[in-house]
């Protein structure tokens, strides 16, 4: 089936879903998490995600799909933002 006009709250999950498998991918969503002194527990807390999940999603050892690594996504940019303005 392909969708020729996605729903914006659609386009919206896609897009942070391919910004989740990107951050896995390059190392970043590893590096935001600790720079910003946060634990995979509570990470894994917030999520709804195992701790082994985020763990293999960090290292890119798995791919992070669906609509847990959208939150989880969502979780690191605003983990990022705080530093951000943290470091302002």
């Amino acid at each position: 089936m392909t969708v020729t006009n996605p729903k914006r709250g659609d386009r919206i999950a896609l897009v942070s879903l391919a910004r989740a498998v990107r951050m896995a991918a390059s190392g970043d969503a590893r590096h935001v998490r600790e720079a910003s002194g946060v634990a995979l527990a509570p990470m894994s807390r917030a999520t709804g995600v195992s701790t082994a999940t985020l763990s293999r999603w960090e290292r890119g050892l798995c791919r992070p799909s669906g609509a847990a690594a959208v939150r989880w996504v969502e979780l690191l940019d605003q983990l990022r933002e705080t530093g951000a303005r943290d470091a302002s």
